[in-house]
């Protein structure tokens, strides 16, 4: 599992200038905000220390991703906290360290007094990189950095004694998270067919400027964020500005998320992007004319941006449903501006994890596009496919285009596995064989087979 601490700076100082009501107060604040963040990203607040949060993620229910959902609450945190010391007016900063590994999970305490909770050499990793963590700063472990090094940004830290552990380790500097980087794992071999109906549909939406709706679907690790990437390169060299989004499978609508983050991208922002970056973009966007005026209180919404005076009084007298109305139709208003001063590729991946409100969205969408240059690309797995709910949104009386992405035939399969079969000899055919034309699980087998001497392959692996 993966540990978390999050500590507040700036709390102690403050001791000396306030009450014992207000240093509650403003702990409480922090640990709301941070409890919340834990919460969203589907791990568990272990115990408040002080001012500082202990938090975990994986126990006592494990998912398959729990270091990816660590590292993004982390970093919702580290976002978070400045913005609450604008609120408050207060010098106040955080301060974090993870860690992953084996832990001991489990009841302690005594017949008075049981609580669940964590021990072990990765609490004690976690907390001590905590310690050396400046502020504004997220330090992970290695064993975390090695879990996402692909889709991570980070700086070496180098090797640093901690207390408690015999050996010092190795600890990395975590500055973001790579939405859209780029996979780096197995090469892009076949679904010809697939990538020349795509590249079809980039012509036809470049040539008469209207839009259309692709749904792809398959199973996990089938390969569908691989043909994706072939096809934004297609369509980058084609003059295409490209657009993503991801549902993500956890979080208290957490299926917003894609939508927010193709807002982002839209106005020229990234995760990374601070809060003076995105009040600008918003006023640009205005100002450029991306969005007609009354939009605001909408776009202020979707960014996350807090409200003026004026608009929260008319935000605060409208119904979810009015909200909701209104952010839909901000969306697709800035996809057919934008799209009129350059075609634009919208990709929202894994909606098989959405939400209602993102559905509604994409459906939106698809209606809407139909008028400009922009095509609008989803993918989904086979269970929980959420393409039923997308049925009523057509384009000039055509369904929604479907492409189903099947196996991988033996040949590409092989032509898959040929980078491995110096070193691995008859047991990458045996991992072929395994694989049954999974790329991602072909994979997966083929590395584990690689870095074990023995070269045992492995009845399943989680995708």
């Amino acid at each position: 599992m993966t540990v978390l601490f999050a500590d507040l700076t700036g709390s102690t100082e403050l001791t000396d200038e306030l009450d014992a009501e207000e240093v509650h107060a403003l702990l409480g604040s922090f640990f709301d905000l941070a409890d919340a963040s834990v919460a969203d990203h589907g791990g568990i607040v272990d115990k408040h220390i002080g001012d500082c949060v202990m938090a975990m993620f994986g126990a006592p229910v494990a998912h398959g991703n729990d270091p990816e959902r660590c590292v993004r609450a982390a970093l919702d945190i580290g976002r978070r906290v400045p913005i609450l010391a604008a609120e408050l007016g207060r010098s106040i900063g955080v301060h974090i360290g993870i860690a992953s590994g084996e832990v001991m999970a489990s009841g302690t305490g005594s017949a008075r007094h049981l609580e669940y909770t964590v021990t072990g050499e990765s609490v004690n990793l976690a907390s001590r990189l905590t310690d050396k963590a400046a502020t504004g700063e997220i330090l992970i472990s290695d064993s975390v950095h090695r879990a996402l090094a692909e889709r991570i940004d980070c700086s070496e830290v180098g090797e640093l004694a901690i207390k408690g552990l015999a050996k010092p380790v190795k600890a990395w500097r975590l500055r973001a998270f790579r939405e859209s980087a780029r996979s780096g794992r197995q090469g892009f071999v076949g679904r010809h067919r697939e990538l020349r109906q795509l590249e079809a549909a980039l012509a036809q939406c470049r040539d008469t400027r209207r839009g259309r709706t692709i749904y792809i679907r398959g199973e996990a690790g089938i390969g569908k964020t691989r043909l994706l990437e072939q096809f934004q390169l297609k369509a980058e060299r084609e003059n295409f500005a490209c657009h993503s989004g991801l549902v993500l499978d956890f979080g208290m609508g957490s299926g917003q998320d894609a939508i927010r983050s193709l807002v982002r991208s839209l106005l020229g922002l990234t995760g990374e992007s601070s809060q003076e970056e995105i009040d600008a973009a918003a006023q640009k966007a205005l100002e450029d004319g991306l969005l007609a005026d009354e939009r605001r209180v909408y776009l202020n919404d979707l960014l996350n941006v807090p409200q003026s005076t004026e608009l929260r009084t008319l935000y605060d007298a409208m119904d979810n449903a009015a909200r909701n109305r209104g952010k839909r139709a901000t969306v697709a208003e800035l996809v057919t501006r934008a799209s009129g001063r350059r075609p634009r590729l919208l990709v929202i991946e894994d909606l098989h994890w959405a939400d209602q409100m993102t559905l509604d969205h994409a459906a939106n969408l698809a209606e809407k596009i139909t008028g400009c240059p922009a095509l609008l690309v989803m993918t989904s797995r086979i269970e929980r496919d959420a393409f039923h709910e997308l049925r009523r949104a057509t384009i000039a009386g055509q369904a929604i285009v479907m492409i189903e992405l099947g196996s991988l035939r033996p040949r590409e399969a092989n032509r898959l596995a040929a980078a491995y079969l110096d070193t691995l000899g008859e047991i990458a055919q045996r991992c072929v064989e395994r694989a049954a034309g999974n790329p991602l699980f072909l994979e997966q087998l083929l590395r584990h087979a690689q870095e074990h001497a023995e070269g045992g392959i492995p009845g399943s692996i989680g995708v």
